[in-house]
C-alpha cells in the first residue's frame, strides 16, 4: 500500500511539474534578457562564480553531466560556464540559450512548487523539450 501511494505521489508531482513547465517556462526566458550584472544575481552560482557548479551545460544534452575543464570556459551575458571539451564550448557559443539551465540553474521543482531558490545537485537533471532542468538531491530528498 505504501509503495502504491508513493507512486501516486510521485506521479502527481511529475504531472504538476510538467504542467508548470508548459505554462510558465517562458518566465525563465526572461532571465536571458537581463543585463549581465542583474543576471548574475538571478543565477545559482558556485563560490567560484560558475554556473552549474562547473559542470558542462552541453554535456547534459549529449552523454549526461560531466565536470567542465577549468581551462575551457566561456562567459555568456555575465554567467561563466566550464566545458569538458572545445567542441562543447563551440556548440554553446553558437547557441547559448539552448544550453543554459532553466530558472537560472536553481532547482526547477522548488521554483515550480513555491518559487523558492534551492541549490541543486548538478547530476540530478532532466532534459524536457530540449531544455535543461536541474534539481535538488540531498539530505531532504531527491526532487
Amino acid at each position: 500500500m505504501n509503495f502504491r501511494s508513493s507512486n501516486v505521489t510521485t506521479s502527481l508531482k511529475l504531472l504538476f511539474l510538467s504542467i508548470y513547465f508548459v505554462f510558465f517556462s517562458n518566465a525563465s526566458a526572461a532571465l536571458i534578457d537581463l543585463p549581465a550584472e542583474v543576471r548574475s544575481d538571478e543565477f545559482s552560482l558556485s563560490r567560484k562564480a560558475l554556473a552549474l557548479k562547473g559542470y558542462d551545460p552541453v554535456a547534459y544534452f549529449k552523454d549526461g553531466p560531466r565536470r567542465g575543464n577549468r581551462q575551457i570556459t566561456h562567459v555568456f551575458r555575465g554567467i561563466r560556464y566550464r566545458f569538458a571539451s572545445e567542441s562543447n564550448r563551440a556548440l554553446f557559443v553558437q547557441q547559448p540559450t539552448q544550453y543554459e539551465p532553466q530558472y537560472g540553474g536553481w532547482c526547477a521543482w522548488a521554483m515550480a512548487d513555491k518559487g523558492g531558490r534551492t541549490e541543486v545537485n548538478p547530476e540530478s537533471f532532466k532534459v524536457i523539450d530540449g531544455k535543461l532542468y536541474v534539481f535538488y538531491d540531498g539530505l531532504f530528498g531527491d526532487t
